[in-house]
């Protein structure tokens, strides 16, 4: 979907748009993968595993939203 807007938005002569959700389709794909392993850990009650990996997860949220601020 996002890459599609691209290019509707890049044929528009929007390149700032045509760029920014183009960045948007090369890493949609990678969150929809983030969340998949939480059902499965839970239904094999590795609760340790998942509060690791969610941990790890938010602090590397919160570190690459620091980063982009700055």
């Amino acid at each position: 979907m996002s890459l599609g807007i691209s290019i509707y938005y890049l044929l528009q002569g929007n390149t700032l748009l045509a760029g920014a959700f183009l960045i948007v389709a090369c890493f949609l794909p990678w969150w929809d993968v983030y969340g998949n392993y939480v059902p499965y850990l839970q239904g094999k009650k590795e609760f340790g595993i998942l509060t690791r990996y969610e941990t790890g997860a938010v602090i590397l949220n919160a570190v690459a939203i620091v980063g982009i601020v700055f």
